[in-house]
């Protein structure tokens, strides 16, 4: 559906842009980055063990990702949100830029604050939200990370 949606809207002049963790590489998404003009693409971690223990699967494949957008020279823009106690550290940012480095279709880094937003959903479904007890980045911490790339 994605892919048509997407050839559809190159059809009629639209922008395309894909937010994805970029998780999942195969047939069906190839076609579907053939009319993409723009990738946000989510970078969680810079450590594989990080991956694996909060997404589930390995940082191999959002790298695997960025791999094939490079490939096909599709813009892209790495996004990572800053927990404090998980990745708001000065070295997990040194890692994502030198992640951003080796691939020249990175046009920038984006640094997003962690925010509860979603408790609500998981308080509505009755489940623990896992990141609950993680505190939000200070506007302070947020500039002194931004200004490490």
């Amino acid at each position: 559906f994605s892919a048509e949606f997407f050839i559809e809207c190159h059809k009629k002049g639209i922008h395309t842009c894909l937010d994805t963790s970029g998780s999942v590489l195969g047939e069906n998404v190839e076609k579907l980055l053939e009319n993409i003009d723009l990738v946000l693409l989510d970078i969680k971690y810079t450590n594989d063990e990080d991956y694996k223990k909060y997404v589930g699967c390995s940082m191999e494949k959002p790298i695997e990702f960025l791999s094939a957008l490079n490939e096909k020279n599709i813009p892209t823009i790495l996004r990572q949100v800053i927990i404090p106690d998980l990745n708001g550290t000065e070295e997990t940012i040194e890692k994502l830029h030198e992640i951003a480095k080796k691939y020249p279709c990175v046009q920038k880094i984006e640094l997003l604050p962690f925010k509860k937003i979603c408790q609500v959903k998981y308080d509505k479904l009755e489940m623990a939200f896992p990141f609950g007890h993680l505190p939000e980045p200070s506007k302070e911490i947020m500039e002194k990370l931004q200004a490490i790339l």
